[in-house]
């Protein structure tokens, strides 16, 4: 479809210059982030652990390393490791009993800022700014079985239609399925302007603080 190709090449490319645009604005929340980690680690031995975690998830059919601030204490990122095959869970699940998480990972968790390192994944073009959720590799291999072929061909989003309604109960699969829609009838110009009004509440549920 050659107008779908035109709209990958000029969304993709405006994906990886907002992205790029985003590291250098927010460069200073970033290094506060990354201090905060480290400082806790050396004070508290139960925070000690990598700055970062990454878990394979797929977009446009290839696997790749999802990265993330680590908000979980070293325990609890050993008994993962332990425990649980790769492939097979989030880090997500281990977050909702604060018990798990580091003084910064409760921070983190609030504000959706353990998600900032997904801007390197946009830079590397593993996923796009906005788009469907990125499956880990059993969860996509389910989704195909029940017909979601549009995972095969467009990039997963950092956000999307399903993060700016967390807590809202829908089909969340059908939200991924109607954002691929929207992407093949909306024009370049207006599938940017639905993107930037993504980004916006996207923005907005930052400042809310409520994070899941």
């Amino acid at each position: 479809m050659p107008g779908s190709n035109k709209k990958y090449i000029v969304k993709y490319s405006v994906d990886k210059a907002a992205a790029f645009f985003l590291m250098v604005v927010c460069s200073p929340i970033l290094l506060a982030i990354i201090l905060s980690i480290t400082i806790e680690g050396l004070l508290f031995p139960a925070s000690r652990g990598p700055l970062f975690v990454s878990e394979p998830r797929v977009s446009q059919g290839k696997t790749f390393r999802f990265f993330k601030f680590r908000k979980v204490k070293r325990d609890v990122l050993e008994e993962i490791k332990e425990n649980r095959t790769p492939g097979t869970y989030s880090f997500s699940e281990f977050q909702h009993n604060p018990g798990n998480l580091t003084f910064t990972g409760k921070i983190l968790k609030k504000f959706y800022l353990d998600e900032f390192p997904q801007l390197l994944n946009v830079l590397k073009g593993d996923i796009s700014l906005v788009g469907p959720r990125a499956h880990p590799p059993q969860v996509y291999k389910r989704e195909l079985e029940r017909g979601a072929n549009f995972r095969q061909v467009m990039r997963s989003g950092l956000t999307g239609v399903v993060a700016i309604t967390k807590g809202i109960s829908r089909d969340q699969d059908k939200m991924d399925a109607e954002y691929y829609k929207k992407f093949l009838n909306y024009s370049s110009g207006k599938l940017l302007l639905y993107d930037m009004w993504i980004i916006f509440k996207t923005i907005e549920l930052i400042f809310k603080a409520k994070g899941y």
